[in-house]
């Protein structure tokens, strides 16, 4: 069960694990993702450019928020983070007809075994565009478009389902 506030799921439980916040973020973008119209005539990398320039916010502690793309692409509310941005992306893509999926990521701490679990850490979107499935991730300053998720080394790479 989720309360909205200000077009915002806050959960009324806890998220279990990026399988969980993947799937209400696949119902996010079913849901809302027509607040991208604005931005429809622009090019998979002009869009990745756009939402890459909104400014990063964690979400409050303790709180795993969902904002739906209107909110993220207008700065309003707290948020704005990995998965915020990669909602956008994804209702981007949607949107033009792009087929479209999550991916959670992770890597190990410095100094952590070989044997410790590895938590998912971060979500990005990919969209699927000239046969290939393109990385857009305009989460940080080092902001990645199009390359192999081998290239930043993760340790587990895990593609989330609907």
């Amino acid at each position: 069960m989720f309360f909205t506030r200000l077009g915002m799921r806050i959960n009324s439980r806890p998220l279990v694990g990026a399988k969980d916040t993947g799937r209400e973020m696949y119902k996010m973008v079913e849901d809302y993702y027509t607040d991208m119209a604005p931005w429809v005539d622009l090019s998979l990398l002009d869009i990745f450019k756009t939402v890459a320039e909104l400014p990063f916010n964690f979400d409050p502690d303790s709180e795993e928020l969902l904002k739906r793309p209107f909110y993220t692409m207008h700065s309003i509310g707290p948020g704005g983070d990995c998965d915020d941005k990669a909602i956008c992306i994804a209702s981007w893509a949607k949107l033009n007809g792009y087929p479209y999926r999550f991916v959670a990521t992770g890597r190990k701490k410095p100094g952590q075994s070989i044997f410790s679990k590895i938590l998912l850490s971060h979500v990005l979107a990919q969209v699927y565009i000239y046969d290939n499935w393109l990385i857009c991730d305009a989460t940080y300053a080092f902001n990645v478009f199009g390359l192999d998720l081998s290239f930043k080394e993760y340790d587990k790479i895990v593609v989330l389902e609907p």
